[in-house]
């Protein structure tokens, strides 16, 4: 797969249909969280990552370090880059993560 350039929609394509099944990197989020985190345990996302990140040196008592921000890219907000069949690829293959972690559709 990495030998190929593909469009982005060719790409959504792929990982959301046979590839989903035979490479874990393409699966869903909500697979690798073990059954007693669901409900009981902290998951944080990256997107909320200085907070969550406090918050977690916070509860087990260590003091928080600056993490640094490294290789950021600037580009467009990732919904522009989905049209109507990719979208709802995405949320069809994905949707356990979409409800579990409270994103919006």
């Amino acid at each position: 797969m990495i030998e190929r350039n593909f469009s982005f929609d060719e790409f959504i394509e792929m990982v959301c249909g046979d590839f989903y099944n035979l490479d874990i990197h393409w699966m869903r989020s909500y697979d690798f969280i073990p059954d007693y985190c669901l409900h009981n345990g902290f998951i944080g996302k990256l997107e909320n990552f200085e907070k969550d990140f406090s918050y977690v040196c916070e509860k087990i008592g260590v003091t928080k370090n600056e993490v640094p921000r490294c290789n950021k890219t600037n580009h467009d907000d990732y919904f522009n880059y989905y049209n109507s069949y990719t979208y709802k690829l995405v949320v069809d293959t994905h949707f356990a993560d979409f409800d579990f972690f409270n994103y919006d559709y």
